[in-house]
């Protein structure tokens, strides 16, 4: 069928075309703005106590947002570490407190000039708690930031939406 300027398409219901386009684009932007709102533009606050052998290192903060990697190096005399985060909200599904998250956590040490892995974890966090990561000799029962080859405080807290 070949129409001309003057001829249009009907359609047969409620809604005729040129009323439903309008509305589909407003159904189509509100949807995509809510899940853009829910997954993946929140960004949190990471904040950090670093000790490496019973040596407090440092207490860096670092902004990050969901889905997304941040990367921090800090340097203090002849010690240089770097931590690696990536925060992904937890999913209703996974029967996580309301706002938790699930925080990847990557620690490396330069050691000659080369990076050298450390340690990694998961840890899920409700908001505005505190979890720790430590690596400790195969004597020590429970992990201190005194006695630990590495000890590392952190608290995520979303950030307020502007």
């Amino acid at each position: 069928m070949k129409l001309n300027r003057r001829q249009t398409v009907s359609c047969s219901g409620f809604f005729s075309w040129p009323l439903l386009w309008p509305f589909l684009l407003v159904v189509m932007l509100s949807c995509s703005a809510q899940l853009l709102a829910d997954d993946g533009l929140q960004e949190y606050l990471v904040e950090t106590r670093v000790w490496m052998d019973g040596e407090l290192q440092g207490e860096p903060s670092l902004q990050v947002q969901a889905g997304s990697d941040a990367r921090i190096e800090n340097r203090s005399g002849q010690t240089a570490w770097a931590m690696s985060v990536n925060i992904q909200p937890a999913h209703a599904s996974e029967k996580a407190m309301d706002g938790a998250i699930w925080l990847d956590l990557a620690i490396e040490e330069e050691i000659d000039g080369t990076w050298q892995f450390l340690a990694d974890t998961m840890l899920g966090l409700p908001p505005g708690q505190t979890g720790t990561v430590s690596v400790v000799g195969q004597d020590i029962e429970t992990a201190t930031p005194e006695n630990a080859e590495l000890f590392v405080e952190v608290t995520v807290r979303p950030t307020p939406a502007e």
